[in-house]
């Protein structure tokens, strides 16, 4: 189990299972099934499921900075400011950038070489996405991948902070109430079960954290 100890006050938290490194084959093949299915919805269907996350994020977040502060020491208002308050603006920007990041482009080709012929560059997923991320902004570390991730149409895996798995926890939690159950999955543990993970068939991961771990990793 895993126990998270508040830094400022030494109070113990509630305590999380580990996931067991056995089990990661399968919650990586049932991430690949959902994002199969994910991946086949429009880009404004998805938008509208990040924009969806990110304002129950904002309506609870009263719980999820309780979390925070519990897990971090991190006052309520420097959390609140720092991980929640801006997480709409974010998906919005994000939405923006996507409509344009996942834009077919037409291929200009010489009607000599090619006649009749056309073409064009379209970005596809990934797949399977594992964010591997840090304690010390452990929301907003994981949605700024996590929305780019979901709406080019990948499914996530999160792996938290063996200190902050509650928060990671959470906000999987939430995630689930929106998508569709495989699209976004957490996994809890500490630097071996990440490295496991990315052993396990994910397709692509994104890591925040020292030089020394990233170059691990």
């Amino acid at each position: 189990h895993l126990t998270p100890i508040n830094p400022l006050s030494g109070v113990p938290g509630e305590s999380t299972q580990v996931t067991s490194i056995e089990s990661l084959p399968s919650i990586v093949g049932r991430a690949r099934d959902a994002q199969l299915k994910w991946s086949q919805r429009s880009l404004k269907e998805r938008s509208d499921k990040v924009r969806s996350l990110a304002r129950l994020i904002t309506e609870r977040r009263v719980e999820g900075v309780a979390i925070i502060t519990e897990e971090t020491g991190r006052p309520e208002s420097v959390a609140a400011l720092s991980e929640v308050n801006n997480v709409l603006a974010f998906a919005g920007a994000a939405i923006k950038e996507a409509s344009i990041a996942l834009k077919k482009h037409k291929v200009a080709l010489s009607p000599l070489d090619f006649p009749g012929k056309s073409a064009v560059v379209e970005q596809v997923p990934r797949g399977v996405v594992g964010i591997i991320a840090p304690w010390n902004y452990p929301v907003s570390n994981f949605y700024k991948s996590l929305f780019p991730a979901l709406l080019a149409g990948n499914s996530v895996i999160l792996k938290p902070s063996e200190l902050t798995p509650l928060t990671g926890a959470w906000l999987a939690g939430l995630a689930e109430e929106v998508l569709e159950a495989g699209i976004v999955t957490c996994v809890q543990g500490d630097g071996v079960v990440g490295a496991e993970l990315i052993k396990s068939g994910i397709d692509s991961v994104v890591f925040t954290g020292s030089v020394a771990t990233g170059k691990r990793v």
